[in-house]
């Protein structure tokens, strides 16, 4: 599965963090000025420890 978190829109975090290997967090450039971003990153680093990719969009 492939996950999209940008200004507008994004997961829960506790949603973010079922991720496993095989999943992808796509991060667009505006994400980190989310409101949530201290959470949604917090989640992002419990996907990564369980196998999930993350990629940085271009635009």
């Amino acid at each position: 599965m492939t996950v999209l978190i940008s200004h507008d829109r994004a997961p829960s975090p506790g949603d973010l963090r079922q991720l496993a290997r095989g999943d992808v967090v796509e991060l667009a450039p505006s994400a980190p000025g989310r409101h949530d971003w201290p959470s949604l990153l917090s989640a992002i680093t419990t996907a990564v420890a369980r196998g999930a990719d993350v990629v940085w969009r271009r635009s």
